[in-house]
């Protein structure tokens, strides 16, 4: 459910033109496109992995996806850009944007 307003709210903002820009940015600046998103709610990794998808960014590059995500998304907590917070109903780690006041 979390996920689905997520992608109201971003339907909702004109995710628009992301197909395009997707297919030419690295994995950081992806994943920073994502978290610069309105987001009413912390995204999980594999949620920040599907928008990243929804964008038009090229997953298939990568024989496992996740590690990288993880890896990225762990250098960008510790570099101030992403914090983590605790998921919602107990489903682990999510992150929010460190711009954000949530």
């Amino acid at each position: 459910m979390a996920s689905r307003i997520n992608e109201l709210k971003q339907a909702e903002a004109g995710g628009a033109g992301a197909a395009e820009a997707g297919q030419e940015m690295g994995l950081t600046e992806a994943i920073r496109w994502v978290f610069r998103q309105p987001l009413l709610l912390p995204l999980t990794p594999t949620q920040v992995r599907d928008r990243m998808d929804e964008m038009g960014y090229d997953l298939s590059k990568y024989k496992h996806v996740m590690p990288p995500i993880h890896n990225t998304l762990k250098r960008m907590k510790e570099a101030g850009e992403i914090k983590e917070v605790e998921g919602l109903g107990g489903i682990g780690r999510a992150y929010t944007s460190s711009r954000q006041g949530t």
